[in-house]
């Protein structure tokens, strides 16, 4: 899984269906941490509201091995990833993500990683 940057937007690469799915299921499963809170702690811990968040997801059915991500898209998944991994013990997260913690980690800094290149590249060139 990684980034790169194409002008105007990301486009994420994914290497496998089971990366896709790791993170619809972050994206589903931060749904389930906030869902019983009010609108505006949806905005204010995913940065969209739960409609929006919904709307996202259903874009993610079907695994694609490169997706063109706007810098609010990135940071929807990055909010999502940060909500679970903070939110579930460690047993929980395996059992509902089939990745361990430090898998996810793993991978979700190798994403911020290519985010903070691009970021210096994009700035400075």
């Amino acid at each position: 899984m990684n980034l790169n940057w194409s002008g105007e937007e990301y486009e994420m690469l994914l290497a496998s269906p089971r990366e896709h799915q790791l993170i619809r299921d972050a994206i589903v499963e931060a749904g389930y941490v906030v869902g019983g809170l009010p609108e505006a702690d949806w905005v204010a811990r995913l940065g969209r509201t739960k409609a929006e968040v919904e709307d996202f997801l259903k874009g993610w059915g079907e695994f694609l091995p490169s997706r063109n991500l706007s810098v609010a898209d990135l940071e929807l998944i990055r909010s999502c990833f940060a909500e679970t991994l903070e939110f579930f013990s460690d047993a929980e997260y395996q059992m509902r993500m089939n990745w361990t913690k430090r898998e996810s980690s793993v991978a979700l800094a190798g994403l911020l990683d290519d985010r903070r290149k691009i970021t210096i590249d994009r700035q400075w060139g």
